[in-house]
C-alpha cells in the first residue's frame, strides 16, 4: 500500500510538472504571436497655444484643429504605407481615405467636455482589417498665474505675478484679451497684460490679497478662462 500511495503521488508530481510546462509553452507562443501582429499608432497634436517652455500635448479645445498621422509596426520594423489604403473615422463616421493617407486634419466640437473617437484603418493588409482607435479629449483652456510664491506668502515692496495661457484657438499671446484683478478691482496700472506688478508698500503685513487672470479669444464664446489666486502679505 505504501507504495501503491508513493506510485500515486510520483505519479501526481509528474502531471503538475508536464502540466505548467505545457503552459509555459503555450504562453510563450502566445506572447510571440501578440509581439509579431501587426500593431496600428497614432499620434496628434492640437494646433492650440501654450507658453514656450511647455514641453507636453497640445490639448485640443473647442473648434481647434487636430494634426492626427498613423503608422503601422510589423515584424519589428515600421511599415511603409505609401501605397496602403487608409481609412480615417470620427465618431464611427467616415471623415476620409485614400492611398498612402497617414495623416489628417480635422476640427474638434464646439464646446469643451466632448470626447472624439478617432479610427484609423487599413481595410487590406496581409488579407486582414487592421485598426486602432483612441479617444482625443476637448478641454477647457487655462488661465494659469504664474508666481514665484509655493506657499502662498508674498513679500518686498512689489511682486511680479504673470499670466499663462494653455489650449487657446490662438497663435499669439498678443491675440488673446487679459484683464486682472486685485480683490475684485483692476489694478491702477499695468505695463504689459502678460505681467502683474503688485504694490504692497501700502499693504500691511499679514493682510490677504486676492489676485485674479481672466483670458479669452476674441469673438469665441466658449474660449475663456479665469484663475483666482489668494496670497498672504509677510
Amino acid at each position: 500500500m505504501r507504495n501503491h500511495h508513493i506510485h500515486h503521488v510520483l505519479t501526481a508530481f509528474l502531471v503538475a510538472i508536464i502540466a505548467g510546462g505545457v503552459f509555459l509553452v503555450m504562453h510563450r507562443a502566445a506572447a510571440q504571436t501578440a509581439a509579431t501582429e501587426p500593431r496600428l499608432f497614432i499620434t496628434w497634436r492640437a494646433d492650440t497655444y501654450a507658453p514656450a517652455y511647455f514641453s507636453g500635448k497640445l490639448m485640443p479645445t473647442g473648434n481647434s484643429v487636430v494634426n492626427a498621422s498613423v503608422g503601422l509596426f510589423d515584424d519589428g520594423r515600421f511599415v511603409d504605407l505609401s501605397m496602403r489604403q487608409i481609412y480615417w473615422y470620427l465618431n464611427g463616421e467616415f471623415a476620409a481615405g485614400g492611398v498612402g493617407l497617414q495623416r489628417i486634419y480635422f476640427r474638434t466640437p464646439s464646446r469643451p467636455g466632448d470626447v472624439v473617437a478617432l479610427r484609423a484603418q487599413l481595410p487590406d493588409y496581409r488579407g486582414k482589417v487592421i485598426l486602432k482607435t483612441i479617444s482625443v479629449p476637448v478641454v477647457f483652456p487655462e488661465a494659469v498665474i504664474e508666481a514665484p510664491a509655493p506657499i502662498g506668502k508674498i513679500t518686498g515692496d512689489s511682486f511680479l505675478f504673470f499670466a499663462r495661457p494653455f489650449f487657446f484657438n490662438v497663435k499669439r499671446f498678443s491675440d488673446l484679451v487679459i484683464s486682472w484683478q486685485i480683490n475684485g478691482q483692476p489694478p491702477e496700472f499695468t505695463t504689459e497684460p502678460e505681467t502683474l506688478a503688485l504694490d504692497l508698500t501700502k499693504t500691511s503685513s499679514g493682510a490677504t490679497v486676492g489676485v485674479a487672470l481672466d483670458m479669452a479669444t476674441p469673438n469665441r464664446l466658449f474660449e475663456s478662462g479665469r484663475k483666482e489666486l489668494f496670497f498672504v502679505v509677510e
